[in-house]
């Protein structure tokens, strides 16, 4: 969607080299299937000097060619060959008003949240994308930094490393919400970057 919003907007992009190059465009933190984002972030390189590059004159380009439902929220320059780390993200999973209405379903819900976080560690058993791997068991409490209950569902702030970090369903599971309890899509809220070179 990117790379066709980019040639019509007549960036210059930076192609690889070889037989079959293609735009050097990057997703440094890419949604989990079924998430929704307020926050994404994605890199491309494009030709030219930083001195000329004009960030508001890109913005307004490239966003006249995103699809309804898509904002570009801002445009940053970066002189760093590295891409952008993520460090934490927030994420708001919905729960539906009839659960938070029922006393005994939301007071086992906290209970679940109060073990998760009074745990040293919670281990999950994760499956191998394929045969040719195993199975394997992650410690996915040293990800959770932090998950409260309010009126819309459960906020997880959660910490993210070279290791990884907890997935959607994990937390559902630790939780012991179910997809029917979900009142609409997880969404992201929002990601902490370490951000190198950026003006």
């Amino acid at each position: 969607m990117f790379q066709r919003a980019c040639v019509r907007a007549g960036v210059n992009l930076t192609y690889t080299q070889g037989f079959n190059p293609h735009p050097i465009i990057s997703l440094p933190l890419p949604r989990p299937v079924g998430v929704e984002s307020d926050d994404d972030f994605f890199c491309l390189r494009v030709n030219g000097s930083i001195e000329s590059f004009d960030t508001q004159l890109f913005q307004n380009r490239l966003s006249s060619q995103l699809p309804a439902g898509l904002k570009l929220l801002s445009v940053s320059v970066s002189q760093s060959k590295s891409l952008p780390v993520p460090l934490a993200a927030e994420f708001l999973i919905p729960v539906k008003h009839t659960l938070l209405n029922d006393n005994a379903r939301k007071e086992k819900l906290k209970s679940a949240i109060d073990n998760l976080l009074a745990s040293e560690s919670f281990i999950v058993q994760r499956q191998a994308a394929s045969k040719k791997h195993r199975d394997k068991k992650v410690d996915v409490r040293t990800f959770i930094d932090d998950i409260m209950l309010n009126e819309q569902g459960l906020v997880v702030r959660c910490n993210i490393s070279a290791g990884g970090s907890i997935r959607v369903d994990e937390i559902l599971f630790l939780s012991g919400l179910a997809l029917d309890d979900l009142s609409g899509p997880v969404k992201r809220n929002s990601v902490r970057w370490k951000l190198d070179g950026l003006q």
